[in-house]
């Protein structure tokens, strides 16, 4: 029986050594059919990165445990490792940034490429020939800001590297036609991203080079261009508001859109952070499996080119993630996925030939072992809508309402004192072009489990809604997303779900900077907040980030050239955008988390907002070698137990005052 007890007194069977030692990520499964053999990368609690097997139980390791096998092409990398057609697995080790090859019965592995300027990834082999190998190139120039960006064939007999495709900004998606004779990329240059402004491109592969390459598509947001077996290209495009699949003649440049009914308010493809996106592939000649998102919720679907219909499948999952989906034969396929119940799991599907409903499924692997929570510790995410005060709301119905997610508090063991409402916590997501889904979330169940209310935000700005929700963002950054978390606040205390006197904000990388943007604008709807990573001035942040997001603000912040802001200077806009601007205004307690090593938002961003909010409550806590984001086990469960007590302190007053002086990770204070 459960026992009232107050909120945030709740004890958790969700600790941070499960979530900093326990949980594993998993993505990226390949599937060798001539062998029999499915693998995939799993990244330990400390981000180190194997690749294993599944033919057998314990899985097997297919890389030495001296390799880290991962990219860091545009920031973030994808596409770390592929297998040729003659079984072997082509890799990038993430520590050195060398392209290497093993054989699958053996440990040796050979080197193939170790250029110390050149960074690999979004690797794809050949079809018919072990000696190529395509891969995205990210070279270091000597007095260049920001590297070149190329295709490069890898010859793996000569062991060299040769451009075969330069002079964008960006590539991505370089594939081989099944015959082997044709390639197909993506490319985009500043200052868009390839959701707003990617060309689709095919030459031939001849001699060992592209050859008579052609523009064939050049929408809104074309992405995740793919080969059927017969040589059909397909791809998704954003030019009827929602990221829809087409196919597309080589002869004519004719374009088709794949119509699927009831399904044409949903998207099949999203913003590609990640290299290697795969979220559907072709069956057989006139099916496709397809996972589709609608209102930021996935599901995984059998799509019939012939006839415009779908099947969705019976599967526990709504949430897949960018590369997580690979065929096996013409009834089979494995799926990386996550549910409401269980975290990220890696399955197999088995499918009735007939009814093509599922007939079976596998788990392969999974990144936490479920036994670890105690039964009845998972809060349920539910779906949330609120109406949404900014202008914009006026004359696009799309726009009328935000969107989230709630989840309550729940414990096996505590209920709540009557007539008392929890205090929340507001999560922001990253990007800001993602979204938060409905799935097993372990730092959201963290909180909750303690006593915690936590909405997922997703405020316009976010995917899974539309190209006019996603857009809606565009030349309001730091503006509209801060006023849909206040909108949404004020939704929840009016519906009586909250306490509005403890309420919290936090969030990480665009997250983090609407926590920050949030705190100083709108100090009257916080408590407290806990900012991750996150931009605290705009200037720097594009003066100073990496490549792939150094003009990403200026769509953001500035807009297009229709949203321009008439009368007002680039750089009055920008300090407005700035929450360091408003540090002055900052009126409750707010954490810094952040890395020393991180290349995309610079350790500087919390620094000076640190130095302009110095006679708040602000302290700074700092991660050695910690990147964008945590990866090593110790800072994650570091980082976890400093905002467990802010949360306390801050929301429930579990603790005595507030430190006003930065403390740095490593110091006795922080320890």
């Amino acid at each position: 029986m459960r026992r009232p007890r107050p909120f945030g007194a709740w004890e958790s069977g969700i600790s941070p050594e499960i979530l900093s030692g326990e949980v594993v990520s998993l993505s990226a499964p390949r599937v060798d059919t001539g062998r029999n053999h499915i693998y995939y990368l799993e990244t330990d609690c400390d981000g180190h990165g194997r690749i294993m097997r599944t033919e057998v139980f314990p899985h097997r390791k297919i890389v030495p445990d001296k390799y880290n096998v991962g990219s860091s092409v545009n920031g973030y990398g994808g596409g770390a490792f592929i297998v040729d057609c003659d079984g072997r697995v082509v890799f990038v080790d993430g520590d050195t940034n060398a392209v290497h090859r093993t054989g699958t019965d053996t440990h040796d592995v050979e080197t193939l490429i170790h250029a110390p300027n050149a960074k690999f990834a979004d690797l794809c082999p050949h079809p018919s020939s072990a000696s190529f190998v395509l891969a995205l190139c990210e070279e270091e120039s000597r007095g260049k800001k920001h590297p070149d960006t190329s295709i490069v064939l890898i010859d793996t007999v000569s062991k060299t590297y040769k451009v075969v495709q330069s002079g964008a900004d960006f590539y991505s998606h370089a594939r081989f036609s099944p015959d082997g004779q044709h390639v197909c990329w993506l490319e985009w240059n500043f200052p868009h991203m390839q959701w707003t402004g990617a060309i689709l491109k095919v030459a031939e592969f001849r001699n060992s080079d592209f050859v008579n390459a052609r523009q064939i598509v050049s929408d809104i947001g074309v992405g995740q261009p793919r080969w059927g077996a017969s040589g059909t290209l397909y791809f998704a495009s954003e030019r009827s508001g929602y990221q829809q699949l087409y196919a597309v003649s080589l002869e004519s440049n004719a374009c088709r859109w794949l119509r699927f009914k009831e399904l044409e308010q949903c998207e099949f493809a999203g913003a590609e952070f990640w290299l290697s996106s795969l979220t559907y592939f072709e069956l057989t000649e006139d099916k496709m499996v397809a996972t589709y998102t609608r209102d930021a919720t996935s599901f995984v679907a059998v799509l019939d080119l012939a006839t415009g219909k779908h099947i969705d499948l019976d599967l526990d999952i709504n949430d897949i993630a960018y590369d997580a989906m690979q065929r096996i034969s013409d009834d089979e396929f494995v799926v990386i996925g996550a549910s409401a119940r269980c975290p990220p799991a890696l399955y197999r599907i088995s499918l009735d030939a007939e009814t093509l409903q599922v007939k079976n499924t596998t788990v392969l692997a999974r990144s936490l072992d479920m036994n670890r929570i105690p039964r009845g510790s998972l809060s349920t995410p539910e779906p949330f809508d609120f109406p949404r005060s900014s202008p914009d709301a006026e004359t696009n119905a799309a726009l009328r309402q935000g969107h989230g997610f709630v989840m309550l508090p729940t414990s096996p063991w505590y209920c709540s004192i009557p007539g008392q409402l929890p205090p929340c916590i507001v999560f922001a997501h990253g990007g800001p072009t993602k979204h938060h889904r409905p799935s097993v979330n372990l730092e959201s169940q963290f909180m909750t489990s303690r006593g915690f209310a936590v909405v997922l935000l997703n405020h316009v700005g976010s995917t899974g809604y539309g190209g006019a929700y996603r857009d809606a963002l565009n030349g309001t950054w730091g503006v509209a997303d801060v006023q849909d978390a206040v909108d949404c606040v004020r939704a929840l205390v009016r519906h009586g779900v909250v306490d509005g006197a403890h309420v919290g904000i936090t969030g990480g990388s665009a997250g983090g900077y609407l926590t920050l943007q949030a705190m100083c604008t709108a100090p009257e709807i916080w408590a407290a907040g806990i900012s991750i990573c996150g931009i605290s001035s705009m200037g720097a942040f594009a003066r100073d980030t990496h490549k792939f997001e150094s003009c990403y603000d200026q769509v953001l912040v500035r807009g297009f050239a229709s949203q321009r802001h008439d009368g007002v200077s680039d750089d009055a806009l920008y300090a407005a955008r700035s929450p360091v601007t408003h540090a002055a205004r900052l009126a409750k307690p707010l954490l810094l988390l952040q890395g020393t090593v991180d290349p995309v938002v610079l350790p500087n961003q919390a620094t000076m907002f640190e130095e302009a909010a110095k006679y708040q409550a602000v302290k700074l806590v700092m991660y050695e070698n910690e990147g964008h984001g945590f990866h090593l086990a110790s800072s994650k469960k570091h980082s976890l137990e400093e905002q467990e007590a802010w949360w306390l302190r801050s929301l429930c007053g579990k603790r005595t005052a507030f430190q006003t002086r930065p403390c740095h990770s490593g110091s006795d204070k922080c320890r």
